[in-house]
């Protein structure tokens, strides 16, 4: 007995594809049987949604024709035509007492025209009643010519006329039981195509046809030969899907027709569909049998190679732990394994209260390395770091490359339990990295010399979390690049408390430029070479609800860093030409221009002359009156753009103005190009005009240079009479500055404007300028 089971198990090996086989044969049949049951179903689902959708097509359209009949119905038996015949049966004529009687019919004609709507449209076209001999006694709109409508209803009914596209609906007006007139109401035929619309996604080819065949929807022409085709059609079973004969229906072969009569009216729904269309594709009971039999036969081959898979699987076991935990070009460990390992000695320095380190290491200027010699030269480079940097570190140490140019060297175990001597080994290893380093690379016979900048982190005992130390280590690598290359830096926690203030700060920043009372504009005044206020300039401040008034050097370059800086702009602008709008509505202010800061980012905005116009039209602001200042950065790139975007707005009234003219590396040759009205001496330059001669020179080189360009100048940070005095003497200048005002809130501003009054020079200054112009 105990030989049998292994007999039959020695049987079953023998035959095990024979069995297996005749099994797959058997689930081939089971799986044919319902694939054809599924199709079954499929297609009487199919019928059945098919049906149920024209009959609510059908359904619609008749309740609309019921509608309408009750409507005229409830006209022809309303009280103002009952009153009508009830006064002529008097005898009154229609100038003495049926007139009345015929304008309230008119007038509840015109109500039920006015009211009754589909989708927005009127219904009626027209309603007119007759007498009993035909006489139309009132009449709106249009009505269909008949001969006498009133003798031939005796009740509601219904006409189609397909030539003309017209619905009319007649109703017998009863009055003492006798038809003494009707009601005709008027209705075009087009209103039903808001009916017709089809929702279902295949768009079924859907027609609406009287009982002689004539198509009404849809209504583009037919050729002529398709009429007595849609009379057979017309006259199709109703309620039946039926399939069209090539015999009977040449131009349909191969599709299905329903007809769904609509009821109360002499009319139809047909829909014509495909039999794809309407079931979609299959898969038939015969080529699943077929798909079957190759199975068979791909299941004998598949237990064939199943020792070639298991075998290529042995051999790409060991390629795909790589792929998964090594870099392809340096075959040093990846981001993966390199966290693994962190994890592990993070795990140990808890255990035995000592630090490791976590070195960053970036190479610097290799972009420019990629860009001249190519990456296949790049990649060479990576390979050789890689080497000087396994040769630079102990066995139980790590080197990792996490993508691009950087690297990361894990000193797991720095052998102390003291930070200092910990720092001291882990500079010990930066050094000799970067003594290492600056040794040229033969790159296929390119000597090429190649820096590191290196940030250090530590692992302490009290471990921080990967992505914290790994983001340690990055911020003291940029350190040591803003520190100019080709050092070591260790990670200071004053580093995270700078990125973290500056994160908290973008982000209150981002949330109050969205409340109107948290970015304000202070006003700065402008006066002329007369003391005469002309204008001001409009200098953005922050109301922080915790910190108070942020200084715009803080938070302009964060607006610049996070993207902001567009968004602020044009808020800047808008609240200043919004300025501009209330005070063109005062005398006292209307004079006034506003000079508006513009950043290098928002002059390259390729929109930022359309977005200058959209605010101007927006607020109303007088373009005259706006002035933009550009500072010479914005000239460093793209200046035949920004020229064509100044020219734009020159040709609507905005004038333009370079501030801290002398501070940038503008040349003169730009300076004859753009299309500037103004120059602005900057204020370093007028502090020290009194004792530097320097700038004095310089002072009077850019008001000799505005004259010489027609420019008008502008002198910034005047805060001394001696400095007004001694600018005064070289030409007619404006001036702005604490001398004549700080920057003021526009409420300030505006009563500064009513109280100021013009600043008198001295006589020796008058003098001077006198000298000056006839020298």
């Amino acid at each position: 007995m105990s030989s049998a089971p292994r007999d039959l198990f020695r049987q079953f090996a023998n035959h095990w594809l024979l069995i297996a086989a005749g099994i797959f044969s058997l689930s081939m049949v089971v799986m044919t049987y319902n694939l054809y049951a599924s199709h079954v179903e499929l297609r009487d689902n199919a019928d059945a949604r098919l049906i149920a959708a024209s009959d609510a097509r059908s359904a619609a359209i008749g309740d609309f024709i019921r509608e309408r009949r009750q409507d005229v119905a409830r006209l022809a038996g309303g009280e103002a035509i009952a009153d009508y015949f009830g006064n002529r049966d008097l005898g009154m004529s229609v100038k003495y007492g049926l007139f009345a009687s015929l304008a309230a019919i008119e007038h509840t004609f015109k109500e039920v025209m006015d009211k009754d709507r589909l989708q927005d449209q009127r219904i009626y076209e027209g309603l007119t009643f007759f007498d009993r001999d035909g006489v139309p006694q009132v009449k709106l709109g249009a009505a269909a010519p008949q001969a006498n409508p009133a003798a031939e209803v005796s009740e509601p009914d219904i006409a189609i006329d397909a030539r003309r596209r017209l619905i009319m609906v007649r109703a017998p007006v009863i009055y003492k039981d006798e038809v003494r007139g009707a009601v005709e109401a008027v209705i075009g035929l087009d209103l039903l195509a808001p009916l017709m619309v089809s929702k279902e996604l295949w768009r079924p080819r859907e027609f609406l046809l009287d009982n002689d065949g004539a198509v009404l929807f849809p209504t583009e022409p037919k050729p002529a030969s398709a009429t007595a085709l849609d009379r057979e059609l017309a006259s199709l079973p109703a309620g039946r899907i039926l399939p069209l004969s090539a015999a009977e229906f040449p131009e349909l072969k191969g599709y299905f027709a329903l007809r769904a009569p609509v009821k109360g009216a002499d009319l139809s729904i047909l829909r014509l569909a495909s039999e794809e269309e309407l079931y979609g594709r299959g898969l038939s009971p015969l080529t699943a049998f077929c798909m079957g039999l190759f199975s068979v036969l791909l299941f004998a081959l598949a237990l064939g190679f199943d020792l070639m898979r298991k075998t290529a699987a042995r051999l790409h076991e060991e390629k795909i732990h790589g792929l998964a935990f090594y870099d392809q070009i340096t075959g040093l460990p990846n981001r993966c394994l390199l966290i693994e390992r962190i994890r592990e000695a993070q795990a140990a320095n808890a255990r035995h209260k000592a630090f490791g380190a976590l070195m960053f290491i970036d190479l610097d200027n290799f972009k420019t390395l990629n860009d001249t010699l190519g990456h296949d030269m790049g990649d060479l480079l990576l390979t050789q770091v890689a080497e000087r940097l396994k040769g630079c570190v102990d066995r139980g140490d790590m080197v990792a490359r996490l993508g691009g140019d950087e690297f990361v060297v894990l000193l797991g175990d720095l052998g102390t339990r003291n930070v200092k001597i910990a720092a001291m080994r882990a500079e010990a290893v930066g050094e000799r990295i970067l003594r290492a380093f600056s040794l040229d690379y033969d790159l296929k016979g390119y000597d090429y010399s190649c820096t590191l900048s290196i940030g250090v982190a530590f692992l302490e005992p009290e471990n921080p979390s990967i992505d914290d130390l790994l983001k340690r280590a990055d911020l003291a690598m940029y350190d040591a690049k803003a520190g100019g290359r080709n050092g070591l830096r260790f990670f200071d926690p004053f580093m995270q408390t700078m990125i973290s203030a500056k994160a908290a700060l973008e982000a209150d920043l981002r949330e109050d430029m969205k409340k109107a009372d948290r970015i304000l504009l202070y006003y700065q005044p402008q006066v002329d070479h007369q003391g005469k206020l002309v204008g001001a300039e409009a200098l953005v401040r922050w109301v922080h609800p915790q910190r108070g008034m942020v200084p715009p050097a803080e938070f302009i370059p964060v607006a610049e860093s996070a993207g902001l800086i567009l968004s602020l702009g044009a808020l800047v602008l808008e609240i200043a030409c919004r300025q501009l709008a209330r005070w063109a509505e005062d005398p006292a202010t209307a004079h006034l221009t506003i000079a508006v800061n513009v950043s290098a980012i928002q002059m390259r905005h390729k929109n930022f002359a359309e977005q200058v116009i959209r605010i101007l039209e927006e607020t109303g602001a007088n373009p005259h009156r706006l002035k933009l200042e550009l500072t010479e950065s914005t000239l460093i790139k793209n200046i035949g753009d920004v020229i064509a975007k100044m020219e734009k707005l020159k040709a609507i009234g905005v004038s333009f103005s370079l501030d801290d003219f002398g501070t940038g590396f503008s040349s003169l040759a730009y300076l004859k190009r753009l299309p500037l009205d103004q120059i602005k001496i900057d204020i370093s330059f007028v502090q020290d005009v009194l004792v530097d001669a320097n700038d004095a020179a310089i002072a009077q080189t850019i008001i000799a240079l505005g004259h010489i360009l027609d420019l008008s100048v502008v002198a910034e940070g005047v805060e001394t009479e001696e400095q007004y005095d001694f600018l005064a003497r070289y030409g007619q200048l404006s001036y702005q500055g604490y001398l004549f005002g700080r920057p003021l809130p526009a409420a300030d501003f505006e009563r500064l404007v009513a109280a100021f009054s013009p600043r008198r020079r001295t006589s020796r200054t008058i003098q001077g300028a006198v000298i000056a112009r006839a020298g």
